[in-house]
Order: C-alpha cells, then structure tokens, then sequence
C-alpha cells in the first residue's frame, strides 16, 4: 500500500508501486506458476479486486501513456512489452493508502470506447477493458 496524499504524489507513488511492487510479482506469459498470486500480493490489492484479471499477462512497464489521478482514484494506461495498451486502477484503501482494484487491457474488438459497430461491444460487456 502507498500513503495518499495530493493527486500528483499519488500518481507518481502509484506509477511506482506499478512498476516495482505489482509487475514484478505479476504472473508472466508462458510460466506455470503456483495460483496463489492474490494471497502473495494481498497488501497492494483492494479487496474487491477481480482475480480474473491475473489472467491478463503483463510482464513490464514499457510505455507510460498517461496518469489521470482524481482523490478517490488513480487511472495509469501503458503500453506492456508487447505494445498493448493496459489500464490499472487505484483505489483508496482504509487510512492513507492505496491499492491496486484493476488491471486490465483494451479491448482488442472496440479499442476501449465501448461501442463496436455501433452497439454494446459484446467482447468487453460494453466496458472498453478486459473482456466480459
């Protein structure tokens, strides 16, 4: 967990926490690896975190698109090192931290808007991240 304070230190801390906590004990692409990683990483994930999103394997912090902090979250979208946009989310955790809640990547079929071919993108439930 990171301490929260103004928005642009909660960025840079969670850009941090990102690079050195999360991705590091992240599951990497073509490894079995023992499914213990939400008990591994307990102290940097909400409790609401979705574990499904363990499936999405990002392996490093290639490109930084860009840090929108808000005082109740944190939003950090990267390019991973094979060029996909990924998105992860901060939320305030009890006291002065914060904590991973998401980490997903764009949706390949509406490229995170949402919509694909003018309806609900039935790939992502319509979310733009990650896959429904």
């Amino acid at each position: 967990m990171i301490k929260r304070q103004d928005t642009r230190s909660a960025a840079d801390d969670c850009l941090d926490m990102l690079r050195d906590q999360i991705v590091g004990a992240w599951p990497k692409p073509g490894r079995d690896e023992p499914p213990d990683y939400r008990q591994r990483m307990a102290s940097v994930l909400a409790r609401d975190f979705d574990p499904v999103d363990f499936a999405n394997r990002v392996a490093q912090v290639a490109d930084v698109v860009g840090i929108w902090p808000t005082s109740d979250r944190v939003e950090v979208q990267f390019h991973d090192s094979d060029g996909c946009l990924q998105r992860a989310v901060f939320t305030p955790a009890s006291g002065d931290a914060w904590v991973l809640q998401s980490l997903k990547f764009q949706c390949p079929a509406c490229f995170g808007t949402g919509v694909n071919n003018g309806e609900c993108c039935d790939m992502c439930g319509g979310a733009g991240w990650g896959v429904a």
